[in-house]
């Protein structure tokens, strides 16, 4: 889920309606054309708010990678008038759909990460410095720190502690999303061939948590012992693949 609000909108109304609504229009469809480009869905868009998700409606390998790059993208590439943006992004399960009465619905997401999304963007906005995009401790894990990071701050979200980082920039090692999209291709493949196979289906599922939460020696292990019980190509190729990623893997850099 991406958050994005806007700092300086409200006060921006009251100088100058039209030109106003002139910069918000432009930032709303730059930001729909950003997303929908990279394949997810704008599902909320109020005032100063617009929100994004990512593998819910849709299918989006490397969604990971891609909504943090995409919100890179929107602050450095955004026009925004005389606006300052504050972004933030959870990841995790969600419940995605179309909710509301039988003659008026309109597509919602609702999750853990939705609240820690709104709860990054709000603080992202009342910081001194402007256009921030700030994530969670699980994106950051998620994408392998294939960010350059540093750590904002720890906020009090529904009783929750959250730690909370500042994405600076991608990693000149790798383009955020890039060289991963391969393991949510394999999985894509892999899903609709063990879909037939019940237990065995469980036992992909749980290999899949771990390189999901980027836990890669679990990972390895958990699908060294799928691949030794069941002759699967593709599951021999994801084995192969994130090994080497290992002995290739940069070390983390997180920068306080």
């Amino acid at each position: 889920i991406l958050v994005l609000d806007v700092r300086g909108y409200h006060n921006a109304l009251n100088i100058d309606t039209d030109r106003t609504f002139t910069d918000q229009s432009t930032l709303v469809l730059t930001v729909q054309e950003q997303v929908q480009a990279s394949g997810g869905n704008i599902v909320w868009l109020v005032g100063d708010k617009i929100v994004a998700a990512y593998n819910g409606f849709r299918r989006c390998s490397g969604h990971k990678f891609r909504i943090v790059k995409d919100g890179l993208s929107i602050l450095q590439d955004s026009p925004r008038g005389s606006f300052a943006l504050g972004l933030g992004v959870a990841t995790g399960r969600l419940f995605v759909g179309n909710m509301g009465a039988a003659t008026t619905r309109a597509p919602t997401v609702l999750g853990r990460p939705v609240t820690q999304a709104f709860a990054l963007s709000k603080h992202a906005v009342r910081l001194p410095e402007s256009d921030v995009i700030l994530v969670t401790q699980e994106v950051v894990n998620a994408t392998n720190f294939s960010f350059v990071c540093r750590q904002a701050d720890v906020l009090e979200v529904a009783s929750e502690s959250v730690k909370v980082y500042q994405v600076v920039e991608a990693k000149s090692s790798t383009k955020a999303g890039e060289g991963e999209e391969w393991m949510y291709e394999l999985q894509k493949q892999a899903s609709q061939q063990n879909k037939k196979f019940g237990t065995r289906w469980k036992e992909w599922e749980v290999c899949w948590k771990y390189i999901n939460q980027a836990n890669w020696p679990k990972a390895i292990s958990e699908l060294q012992g799928y691949c030794e019980k069941y002759d699967d190509e593709i599951g021999d190729a994801l084995l192969h693949r994130i090994q080497q990623k290992q002995q290739a893997a940069f070390p983390m850099r997180v920068c306080y």
